[in-house]
């Protein structure tokens, strides 16, 4: 484990470097806006996606130092969809700090002396402007390490068609689908609609992040091995947003970093939840189905939820799974090449098993 925490250290502390350093936010208006736009970024996370960017530049032979741009574009990228994830949901927090609504709310309530709902509506507004902002400063990024590596202007192009097929097509279609399920009657809703929801929310940036990064070593996208690295990101986003929904409900808030229950709150219909109701006795569905959509959920009903999925064996399944797709993404790296950055990425693999935030 000791190679992928420092690798991981490594890479957090230079795209940090980078975040802090780069001048597009300079002339951004108004201040507090501009304050809000690297916030994010900055405020924590695994860095997870610019890491496996790096990693499968390395593990095809290529140098990650040269491409710190492009694996920070991918983390702003992925910045600006929690910005506006948190405005859907309705989330308060997120890596122990307000998010970036309710702190803009926080900034109109005081500085413009208004109404509750009044300052709400300001900050949502604002946040949104935000990830508008993110979504065009990694693009400014991308141009900039186009000029820093000089790669092509063609695989240039392609990495910018790759982020517009997986992190805006498929990333905002999974997130469409995620805002279509909480709507839909529970009953109606299938886990292979859940799964296709993760493939588009969490497993596409995984997807974009490995094949830029695959693609940068090679100076090509048309290798079988960039194939192999997205079939190992498919599994691993599917293994990681799973273990997140466990994590979601059974997690430490001072941990975890976001409000534990929030899907119950939101009513979001995870794998986790339609295994559980599947196998819970009526009256333990009724007490669950009591909870969903209830937005001053107590610590006491989460705490009997949590029971109810243990023992109607739906948290076993959900931990089955992760160990599953962790498996399958260990029998794609096992065709790529033996170096140290396949080592670094089958440390990652347990170490996400492991993790508690």
């Amino acid at each position: 484990m000791k190679k992928c925490i420092e690798f991981l250290d490594g890479i957090s502390h230079k795209i940090n470097n980078i975040l802090q350093s780069d001048n597009f936010a300079v002339e951004v208006m108004p201040d507090y806006l501009r304050e809000e736009v690297k916030r994010y970024p900055l405020a924590g996370g695994k860095k997870l996606r610019p890491a496996l960017l790096a990693a499968s530049c390395g593990i095809l032979g290529g140098k990650p130092e040269k491409f710190l741009e492009f694996a920070t574009a991918v983390e702003i990228w992925h910045n600006w969809t929690l910005v506006h994830d948190d405005i859907i949901d309705c989330d308060t927090f997120r890596r122990n700090q307000p998010t970036a609504h309710c702190r803009l709310a926080e900034v109109a309530a005081t500085k413009f002396d208004l109404s509750k709902a009044d300052a709400f509506k300001y900050g949502e507004n604002m946040a949104i402007l935000c990830g508008d902002l993110q979504i065009n400063w990694a693009y400014n990024l991308i141009i900039k390490g186009q000029q820093k590596s000089k790669i092509s202007a063609d695989l240039t192009l392609d990495i910018i068609r790759k982020i517009q097929q997986f992190g805006a097509i498929k990333l905002i279609s999974g997130e469409a689908v995620d805002v279509e399920l909480a709507v839909k009657k529970l009953e109606n809703i299938t886990p292979a609609e859940v799964m296709k929801m993760i493939d588009g929310k969490t497993s596409a940036l995984f997807q974009c992040s490995c094949e830029i990064g695959g693609a940068l070593a090679l100076g090509t996208f048309d290798d079988f091995r960039i194939q192999l690295l997205s079939d190992f990101a498919q599994a691993l986003g599917r293994a990681f947003q799973l273990q997140d929904d466990l994590l979601g409900i059974f997690g430490d808030v001072n941990k975890f970093g976001k409000n534990i229950g929030s899907d119950l709150r939101e009513g979001k219909p995870t794998i986790l939840l339609l295994k559980t109701l599947q196998s819970a006795s009526c009256e333990e569905k009724a007490f669950i189905l009591g909870c969903i959509g209830e937005k001053d959920l107590q610590l006491s009903q989460i705490e009997e939820v949590k029971r109810i999925m243990i023992s109607s064996d739906a948290y076993e399944f959900v931990n089955n799974e992760v160990q599953y797709y962790l498996q399958r993404a260990k029998e794609y790296l096992n065709e790529l090449p033996e170096n140290n950055y396949n080592d670094i990425l089958h440390e990652l693999l347990e170490y996400l098993v492991n993790r508690n935030k």
